[in-house]
């Protein structure tokens, strides 16, 4: 493929400098471009189509002028702040503190993650679930595990555990009740 390819530029740019070997510099922006836009027959489309998902501009588009009309623009103008309205995004900042209730379940980071340490991408992000049985000061969370053993985390490891029956996936009923079973404690 690269070699077909390769023949092509040298073709394109032989026949764009006329045989002439010093200017062939010159003129390979322009066969470069050629070869982008030019469809292909295989396909339909021109690599540039495939890349970007929009047709090139090519020089000779600018050939003609656009007519600038006022009122479109004055209205471009107008809509501008809804538009911007739209786009912004909630920030993730990390002065806002999320709080979680005694007895629901949450996950935790696992710790292996932050300690700059290799680990392979299919060991799990988070631990748990894990029941929240004290809220202590400074933002630190007693948990507990489904084998009873007790673990204090701060509240920036911990986030929401979303059991599978709320997002439609079949799960174990008796080992989720035995979890939620705090009378051990």
């Amino acid at each position: 493929m690269v070699e077909r390819m390769n023949s092509n530029i040298r073709y394109g740019l032989t026949k764009s400098s006329l045989h002439d070997a010093k200017t062939l510099d010159t003129y390979l922006p322009q066969v470069l471009m050629g070869i982008r836009v030019t469809r292909s027959s295989r396909i339909g489309y021109s690599p540039y189509f495939v890349l970007f998902g929009i047709e090139p501009n090519l020089p000779t588009d600018y050939e003609t002028e656009v007519p600038t009309n006022l009122e479109i623009r004055e209205l471009e103008i107008d809509s501008l702040p809804g538009v911007r309205l739209d786009i912004k995004r909630d920030s993730k900042s990390s002065s806002t503190i999320p709080i979680f209730e005694e007895g629901s379940f949450v996950m935790v980071l696992n710790p292996l993650l932050r300690k700059r340490k290799t680990v392979s991408k299919f060991s799990p992000r988070y631990m748990g679930p894990y029941v929240i049985t004290r809220i202590l000061p400074h933002n630190i969370y007693e948990l507990t595990s489904e084998k009873y053993k007790s673990l204090t985390v701060h509240v920036s490891r911990i986030v929401n555990f979303v059991s599978r029956s709320t997002r439609g996936i079949p799960f174990e009923r008796g080992r989720v009740e035995e979890i939620t079973d705090l009378s051990r404690l």
